[in-house]
């Protein structure tokens, strides 16, 4: 009996395909680590998104209320069960006949790592 020779027949070797699924394993891991550290960076955007507008808001209400109304002193408050926001005014800084006004906004992410966001603005007479 004679060996029958596979020369001229189509499909893949063995090594050819464990050399394919190699290369489809490291793909596949570097996408799936690329979308972990995409989707966390969105949420940390989202989370400074949302600071950054309660702090304006802040700072909205209290140029609202007018120069001479609004006291020295600090106050804080949470706006939402996620952040903590407190505000600082101060009476003639940075100079004579104005007011600065410091709202700091902090939220802690999936880690437990505290994270901040803090707008100045100025007001005068």
């Amino acid at each position: 009996m004679r060996a029958r020779h596979l020369f001229g027949q189509k499909g893949f070797t063995l090594v050819e395909v464990m050399v394919a699924m190699f290369i489809f394993g490291i793909l596949a891991t570097g996408i799936t680590t690329l979308m972990a550290v995409l989707i966390q960076n969105n949420d940390f955007s989202r989370c400074m998104t949302e600071a950054t507008t309660l702090a304006e808001s802040k700072l909205e209400v209290l140029r609202n209320v007018g120069y001479m109304n609004i006291p020295a002193g600090w106050g804080s408050d949470e706006p939402s069960p996620d952040y903590f926001r407190s505000w600082i005014v101060e009476e003639n800084v940075p100079q004579s006949g104005m007011k600065q006004i410091t709202v700091a906004v902090s939220w802690y992410n999936s880690k437990g790592q505290t994270h901040s966001v803090k707008i100045y603005t100025i007001l005068h007479r």
